[in-house]
């Protein structure tokens, strides 16, 4: 769920799918005989059925997956969401479901505004023995959020991570070393993912290695310009230069002097480089290099020598690129064209580095809670759901973009695949594996007693063991996708875990998937798959 602090931040800136409801036969017929007819299964009967299927265990297996280190937040147009969409994808296809985008693919394309590399954005380096070497922008190098339109051109230093920090026993960047040069540096700190050191601040970066508090410091020193390599623990593959820089996607028309003015970075230009090219620049094993400093905890330089020379210019302009949501959908057997949407945002705030101190400070936000518990539970009900063929059609949804302010949604609802006046209700859940485990916030009620009523009766058949509060949560009913679906007149009911203010991880990097509660996602998923399956499979309404 996006925060609004975010918010103003981000203003500056076929398949046996369609057999019916009960259950085709696999084996194949012979061309000769007569067809059985298919065994009709009463969905009221297999209601129970279908939500024993939706464990503990398997959404908290879930949720381990789509919040791991390997996804690195699922930032949106990030390569961390781009794993966590194709492990979705995977799921679906093993399911057997058809995809709701074009020609059968899962993935639903959207146009989003962002900032990406201006005309004139370049690195290039060479050596004693290698001849200039032009790096590949987007692919090789970025520039980075808030630098200035800039050029540089020197002599390159390695200095560790270029932190000046006395309070924290580590100064590894001295004029002497770097003056009048361009420096390369590790992004974080030391033993950044060791919980036990205590040196630095543990999990939560320090303020001294945010890549502000970098860049001043090179900039303090002397340095001509800052090159940021991803830590291996960071960003294990080596071909990466550092995610979630360009394309970076923004609220509105992008703006580079927005991003500028709330970064408020020195006049030196600074990019990210991956540690593949960086290990070409200084001859040297990278990988080996951090491992070294790290173990010893003491500053290590290395140069590239005076025959060595890299130079770059940054800028950035304000675009547009290609997006996605993830699409699946059910064919109901209804030809009235009505459906029923179930989604979730699969997309959270990646290294949120647009932090309250302006810093661009580089922490893994897991997003466990926020969202992989919701993405995780609507593969279970999709998974529930497999195999049988409802009423009308299902689709199922997870968004990108909701953490920059309900982007994904936003779009789908200027373009759905249904129209508007043919959905019956768009089913939401987001944060569902939190707080009290017998507690449940359905937002959207309020104004809808007809709706309300509905609910009371699928949580009473269902018996469900959780107890519903809809009262609360009207602040926060804004605050994700049902909203956009709300705004076209579509019923939108959000699935919460109810009491925000309890979450003291929300948006943190201490929200991990280990302690996520498997019970209460299971049970917020079951409810939820409950009144999908009387919607959609049963055709009952409020």
């Amino acid at each position: 769920m996006i925060t609004p602090l975010r918010l103003l931040l981000l203003f500056a800136a076929s398949s046996w799918l369609l057999a019916p409801i009960a259950v085709a036969q696999e084996a194949k017929p012979d061309p000769g005989a007569e067809e059985a007819p298919a065994e009709v299964i009463d969905p009221k009967v297999e209601f129970k059925k279908v939500l024993k299927t939706i464990t503990e265990k398997e959404c908290y297996a879930l949720v381990q997956t789509l919040a791991g280190p390997e996804m690195r937040g699922r930032g949106t147009m990030t390569p961390g969401f781009d794993k966590a969409a194709d492990f979705v994808i995977a799921e679906l296809t093993a399911l057997g479901y058809e995809g709701a985008g074009d020609k059968g693919s899962f993935k639903v394309p959207i146009n989003l505004s962002c900032l990406v590399p201006g005309e004139d954005c370049a690195f290039d380096w060479s050596s004693r023995t290698e001849e200039v070497n032009p790096a590949k922008v987007e692919q090789d190098f970025v520039p980075v959020l808030g630098t200035a339109a800039l050029a540089a051109e020197g002599e390159a230093v390695f200095v560790g991570y270029a932190i000046d920090s006395k309070k924290d026993k580590w100064v590894d960047i001295k004029s002497r070393d770097v003056k009048g040069k361009i420096v390369f540096a590790f992004t974080r700190e030391p033993r950044a993912d060791d919980r036990k050191f205590k040196r630095f601040e543990g999990p939560e970066s320090t303020r001294e290695s945010s890549i502000q508090r970098k860049a001043e410091a090179v900039y303090e020193a002397g340095g001509i310009g800052l090159v940021l390599v991803p830590d291996p623990g960071l960003v294990p593959e080596p071909n990466l230069p550092l995610p979630g820089m360009v394309p970076y996607v923004t609220r509105g028309a992008a703006n580079p002097q927005g991003i500028a003015g709330i970064v408020n970075m020195p006049e030196i230009p600074v990019v990210s480089v991956s540690r593949e090219i960086a290990a070409k620049i200084f001859a040297t094993d990278l990988d080996a290099y951090a491992a070294s400093i790290d173990k010893r905890l003491k500053p290590k330089l290395l140069e590239a020598g005076p025959d060595a020379r890299v130079s770059f210019t940054v800028s950035l302009r304000s675009g547009s690129r290609q997006a996605y949501n993830i699409g699946a959908v059910i064919r109901g057997s209804s030809s009235d064209g009505n459906v029923v949407v179930l989604g979730a945002h699969l997309d959270h705030v990646g290294f949120d580095m647009l932090t309250p101190d302006e810093s661009l400070r580089t922490s893994i936000h897991p997003g466990a809670d926020d969202n992989a518990s919701g993405s995780a539970a609507l593969l279970e009900v999709a998974e529930a759901f497999a195999g049988y063929q409802p009423q009308v059609d299902v689709l199922f949804l997870w968004f990108t973009g909701e953490e920059i302010g309900l982007l994904g949604s936003q779009e789908y609802c200027k373009d759905p695949l249904y129209p508007h006046e043919n959905t019956i209700a768009m089913l939401n859940m987001d944060m569902v594996g939190r707080g009290e485990d017998d507690l449940i916030n359905i937002g959207g009620l309020w104004s809808r007693p007809e709706w309300e009523s509905f609910i009371k009766k699928v949580h009473k058949r269902s018996r469900s063991r959780l107890k519903m509060d809809n009262d609360q949560g009207r602040d926060l009913y804004a605050r994700s996708d049902q909203y956009s679906f709300h705004q076209e007149g579509v019923p939108g009911l959000f699935f919460f875990e109810a009491d925000l203010n309890k979450n003291k991880v929300y948006h943190k990097v201490g929200d991990v998937a280990e302690s996520i509660d498997g019970k209460k996602m299971a049970r917020i998923a079951q409810l939820f798959a409950a009144t999908a399956w009387v919607l959609a499979f049963e055709g009952e309404r409020p």
